[in-house]
């Protein structure tokens, strides 16, 4: 059993997360919405050893259900972030190819270079082999 405070929820359609302070009303949550779930790991959330440059991105591909949360350094190049995402969805890394809002993301570039906070939602394409 996964407990209650290791799970995040969103709203597949904007990977939007569903704030946890909130009511289902105030969430625009009905009997209609569709709802995604993943686990987090959390284990030394709290910790004085944070990286104060982690951010988290949610990596999206429209032709897999599963939405994959990277935690990375803001000073880590799409490249490195690319490999990590290759590893996760089990992937050849060469047939990835990264978006932002429509443009394609340099594999020399950083999150910091693109001034992102965290949170932000990559769309990620899968090439055929």
């Amino acid at each position: 059993m996964i407990p209650i405070r290791d799970i995040e929820v969103y709203f597949p359609e904007s990977a939007d997360i569903v704030d946890d302070k909130k009511t289902l009303a105030e969430s625009n949550i009905g009997v209609g919405c569709v709802l995604c779930a993943y686990r987090v790991d959390r284990s030394g959330t709290l910790s004085a050893n944070i990286d104060p440059d982690a951010l988290t991105l949610k990596m999206q591909c429209e032709n897999r259900r599963k939405l994959i949360m990277l935690t990375v350094s803001k000073t880590d190049t799409f490249g490195h972030i690319r490999k990590l995402y290759a590893q996760k969805a089990e992937v050849d890394e060469s047939r990835i190819k990264l978006q932002f809002d429509g443009d394609a993301l340099d594999m020399e570039g950083t999150p910091f270079d693109e001034d992102f906070e965290g949170g932000e939602c990559i769309d990620v394409t899968i090439l055929p082999a």
